[in-house]
């Protein structure tokens, strides 16, 4: 299946993780009672799986995707939450991840923590704090002490109740200097640069950023993606609605099923920064918590995540 999807122009990322998710599996389970084989037949049946049953057992078959959704317990009638959570600890472990930036391969079979390093002067948490040179290095090796794998660094705050945007000058005078310093002092150092801009990202991959962090997942500048793509930087696409000055507001919070359209317009920025040849295995995807969302819309999509 990866092969043929390779043929077809798939990137070797985008045919790995669809082929990964086709391939069939089959479980044998035993030790049911008459209640749990009859839910078993009547969900399996929704979720598109094949299930033959016996006395007490059951042959349950069908894609790694579809195995998945079933073995969500909280989501299944309680009668098979227990056969739900056996079925996950059985499903085999993806093979290891990476996502790949212009300084080299993140590892994503354990959690990478990123530290978040504000130059502005008006972010809501640290705004003004680490505008200065001295006090933005001195920070940044905070965080790393601290155990950060990899920093995160923001010239433009997306707080709510701002009134103006940064031009892409101002951005860059807040931001080069940092990166150019950071670079010198930690040589493998890999820097994300969350900025919204083009002219933004491409100065900074210039001086050494691995990856670009993009708030409004390529809606605001869809050029954003070829300059990704030309450096070899990774990508983090966050949903969002809005303009920069909306994204942190409930303006656009507007949802019939917020888990299905953040789903459908992650879907459409991932198929953008595609077609301007950011591979799959170089993109990840935010769910933007708290960004054009209530609270009762971040709940569904972290219980959903």
């Amino acid at each position: 299946m990866r092969d043929t999807l390779r043929a077809h122009g798939w990137d070797d990322g985008q045919a790995a993780a669809a082929s990964s998710g086709i391939d069939p599996l089959a479980f044998h389970l035993t030790g049911l009672d008459q209640d749990t084989l009859q839910a078993l037949v009547r969900l399996s049946g929704s979720l598109g799986l094949e299930v033959l049953t016996g006395d007490g057992w059951a042959v349950m078959a069908g894609s790694r995707s579809r195995l998945s959704a079933f073995a969500r317990p909280w989501l299944v009638p309680p009668v098979l939450s227990q056969v739900a959570v056996d079925v996950g600890l059985a499903l085999p472990p993806d093979p290891p991840r990476v996502w790949e930036t212009a300084r080299g391969s993140v590892a994503l079979d354990r959690p990478v923590v990123v530290g978040i390093l504000n130059v502005t002067p008006d972010s809501f948490s640290d705004g003004g704090r680490y505008t200065g040179l001295d006090a933005a290095l001195a920070q940044a090796d905070a965080l790393l002490e601290a155990g950060a794998a990899m920093l995160d660094i923001g010239g433009e705050s997306t707080r709510p109740g701002r009134t103006a945007q940064v031009s892409p000058e101002v951005e860059l005078q807040r931001v080069l200097p940092v990166v150019q310093a950071l670079i010198r002092r930690h040589p493998s150092l890999l820097l994300s640069i969350d900025t919204i801009k083009s002219a933004v990202a491409r100065a900074a991959l210039d001086a050494g950023a691995a990856a670009i962090n993009d708030v409004s997942a390529l809606r605001l500048d869809p050029e954003l993606g070829r300059v990704v793509a030309d450096a070899k930087a990774g990508l983090v696409l966050m949903h969002s609605r809005g303009t920069i000055l909306e994204i942190a507001s409930d303006t656009h919070a507007t949802y019939g099923n917020v888990v299905g359209e953040v789903i459908s317009e992650l879907g459409a920025a991932l198929a953008l920064a595609g077609d301007s040849g950011v591979g799959m295995d170089a993109t990840i995807l935010d769910p933007g918590f708290g960004f054009s969302k209530t609270v009762e819309h971040n709940v569904a999509l972290f219980d959903q995540l």
